[in-house]
């Protein structure tokens, strides 16, 4: 199974105007996907909903859209994303009225309802993060059989594309392959490198993790290269193999703690490189957060109580907001070993 997205926007949410923009760019991407008028719609009233809490509640925010696919579905998610006060009384907001505008929380029962999938981190005072899903014909096979993944993607400010990428893929049983991938720089070179670092993945058939970065250095000889880190993920044998070339982040996390997965010096693509894979003990409910460097490591999850064990796409997106620069592209993904239910 390869699991990917296909687009990435992100729109801030400043003044009135930019919700509309927002809007058109959902509608697009559902339609992109091949979701029926009714979906649509659904998905429209959702961001416009969740577009204008950002402006009523926390003098604004931003809107990360994506559109992904795997073997057996597509989908559109909707990041909505705040620094405001959060929201002291979420269960009786979320059962509260069906459109914005009459006090804290209005109008996210409607997102709820209206979403195939819906999920709200929003601790008074630390701001508010939700993710709402939309499927294609109603499949909701998002995640990998014993994984959930969560996943963020922006383009440096004033940039159109990104080039940050990422991708997991299913190995034989239960293994998968997790690749994160930040060009050099940003804009159109970067996202050049980037591509052709994925293709090089989709394309891969040998497991190991050293074997692909490798591949890749290969691969990206005549581009303007590339740092990449990759994990073999293996829950038979409650192991992580992982390799890294260049700074991208990647952290293992459990209740008792945080463990830093170590990444080599260099660039793929220039020059010589050494190579050496790292195993590291991966016991269920371990979540594995990968991020390029456009996101500060300076975050401590003590900070966020009860963010560990929610869904991938929330934590990936609520670290991305309060640890992110505008000054370059910026990608998080998170990875958990099965579903923990709270």
């Amino acid at each position: 199974m390869m699991l990917s997205p296909l687009a990435n926007f992100s729109v801030e949410i400043k003044e009135r105007s930019q919700i509309s923009v927002a809007r058109y760019r959902a509608q697009r991407l559902a339609r992109m996907q091949g979701m029926s008028d009714e979906a649509v719609g659904r998905l429209a009233l959702v961001v416009t909903e969740a577009a204008t809490n950002l402006l009523v509640h926390a003098q604004g925010g931003e809107i990360l859209l994506t559109a992904a696919k795997n073997d057996s579905s597509r989908w559109v998610e909707m990041l909505a994303l705040d620094q405001g006060p959060g929201i002291a009384r979420l269960n009786r907001a979320l059962a509260g009225g069906n459109s914005t505008g009459q006090g804290l929380g209005e109008g996210l029962g409607a997102i709820q309802r209206l979403s195939d999938e819906f999920e709200i981190f929003a601790p008074p005072g630390a701001g508010t993060a939700i993710t709402s899903r939309f499927y294609t014909n109603g499949n909701r096979a998002r995640s990998a059989a014993e994984f959930d993944i969560g996943a963020m993607s922006r383009s440096k400010r004033g940039e159109t594309i990104c080039g940050d990428g990422w991708s997991y893929r299913g190995l034989a049983g239960e293994a998968g392959l997790l690749l994160v991938v930040d060009g050099l720089g940003h804009g159109r070179h970067a996202h050049q490198a980037t591509k052709r670092a994925l293709e090089t993945l989709a394309e891969f058939r040998s497991p190991g993790v050293g074997t692909l970065l490798v591949a890749l250095h290969d691969a990206l000889d005549g581009t303007r290269g590339a740092a990449a880190a990759a994990a073999l993920l293996d829950p038979a044998a409650g192991k992580i193999t992982f390799c890294g070339i260049g700074n991208i982040s990647a952290t293992l996390i459990t209740a008792v703690g945080r463990r830093g997965l170590v990444s080599l010096n260099g660039t793929l693509g220039f020059g010589s490189i050494q190579i050496q894979e790292f195993t590291y003990d991966w016991l269920p409910g371990a979540l594995l957060l990968l991020h390029t460097d456009g996101i500060s490591s300076r975050w401590d999850f003590a900070d966020y109580p009860g963010l560990r064990l929610r869904d991938p796409s929330l934590i990936s997106a609520v670290i991305y907001r309060d640890h992110a620069s505008d000054r370059d592209d910026a990608t998080a993904v998170a990875l958990r070993r099965r579903r923990i239910h709270r």
